[in-house]
């Protein structure tokens, strides 16, 4: 089972990929993915973290909080970000959207 919750730590997806991850949430951490996570929906929520993600969704949902950063590459059909406090920084320039809420 690949720990979704983790505080003060590094997450690094690589042997174990499955669609039924359906929420990631990370504290002063780290996100490494180095292949595409194919779901339906996922929600991500970085607080004080940082990294980068592949990602192919129909939707997806993310929330930065207190200075983090995600580099996020591939695609969804439906996209919505919020960002919460200053320091923030989302790059989604390899990343396509269809619409955005």
């Amino acid at each position: 089972e690949i720990p979704l919750r983790l505080v003060g730590s590094e997450m690094c997806i690589r042997d174990r990929y499955t669609n039924a991850i359906r929420e990631i949430r990370m504290d002063y951490s780290v996100l490494a993915m180095e292949k595409a996570l194919t779901v339906d929906s996922l929600n991500i929520t970085l607080g004080s973290s940082h990294g980068a993600i592949a990602v192919d969704a129909n939707y997806l949902n993310i929330s930065l909080n207190a200075a983090s950063n995600l580099v996020v590459a591939g695609k969804c059909k439906k996209l919505r970000t919020r960002t919460n406090g200053k320091g923030n920084a989302l790059n989604l320039d390899s990343f396509l959207v269809e619409s955005r809420e």
